[in-house]
């Protein structure tokens, strides 16, 4: 994070941990507005630690602000012009919402989260009029966290790399791919397009402004995944995405040159294939029995 934060130049930060299913919108809203008034460089979210007691979860970090015991939930705001400081000022959140308090580190906390998951959604089978809606925010909050989650597994895949002359060409897509066939289009775009981004920083940005763009045609592959495995099955989607992906070529052609660019297909599509082989097999092996 230090790293991405000093190679970006990036100012105000905000991070999220993955493992919060239960984090809103409106917690986001609050820590930001409190972040603006408070005059402090670094903001740090946390609840009590007699939530997690009632809870039944045991936090690996507790701290003692003005005679509390509270815990570190994994929403954090810090002034990234500052991050290179040992130590900064910072200010404390404490919010007493139980649902963050659900942080999945451990199987027992996975329990808690489904159970507290199942609580959530009980009302929606006993709703008596259409006009009665249950927030969708279970539902958003889920996604974020499979979004988090896959897009910081592509971090694994962006250090993998087929042959090829160009870095960028690694095993990151096929987390994008995955995400797609067993999520949906929405998941399987934005976790393309994290993907290459994330690999593009790891390796430097050997392409330059010409990683943004790419990025999209990613996103592109990975929503084109999504909606024809849904339609026509998941072979014909994978040779969607391998299309689209090695079709990107077009894109490096200011940087390579057309004799360049024509000298990496070959390479382009046989890293294309080899991440959409792996996800198809990865999909085909898990279908139906997995629970996000």
């Amino acid at each position: 994070m230090k790293y991405a934060i000093r190679k970006l130049g990036l100012l105000i930060v905000l991070t999220v941990s993955a493992d919060l299913p239960f984090i809103t919108t409106e917690i986001v809203d609050q820590a930001v507005e409190e972040y603006a008034s408070c005059g402090k460089p670094s903001l740090a979210v946390m609840t009590p630690v007699s939530i997690y007691d009632r809870l039944g979860c045991k936090p690996e970090y507790v701290f003692q602000v003005e005679g509390r015991s509270v815990v570190p939930i994994g929403l954090n705001i810090i002034d990234g012009s500052r991050i290179d400081e040992v130590e900064l000022e910072h200010a404390v959140l404490v919010t007493e919402s139980g649902e963050l308090a659900v942080n999945v580190n451990t199987p027992s906390e996975l329990e808690v989260a489904r159970e507290r998951f199942k609580e959530d959604r009980r009302p929606v089978a006993h709703r008596k009029s259409s006009q009665e809606s249950c927030p969708p925010r279970v539902p958003r909050t889920y996604r974020l966290a499979r979004v988090s989650v896959f897009s910081g597994l592509s971090v694994i895949g962006s250090f993998i790399h087929p042959p090829s002359p160009i870095p960028t060409v690694a095993f990151d897509s096929s987390l994008g791919f995955f995400a797609a066939l067993y999520f949906g289009p929405l998941e399987g775009a934005l976790v393309s397009g994290i993907g290459h981004i994330v690999t593009s920083i790891v390796n430097g940005f050997p392409l330059g402004i010409l990683h943004p763009p790419i990025a999209l045609g990613m996103a592109t592959a990975g929503a084109a995944i999504g909606f024809i495995n849904r339609k026509l099955g998941a072979f014909l989607a994978i040779v969607a995405g391998v299309a689209i992906n090695t079709c990107l070529v077009v894109v490096a052609i200011p940087a390579l040159g057309w004799a360049g660019a024509l000298g990496f297909v070959p390479c382009l599509f046989l890293a294309a294939v080899l991440n959409g082989f792996v996800a198809a097999v990865a999909y085909l092996g898990v279908r139906g029995r997995l629970r996000f």
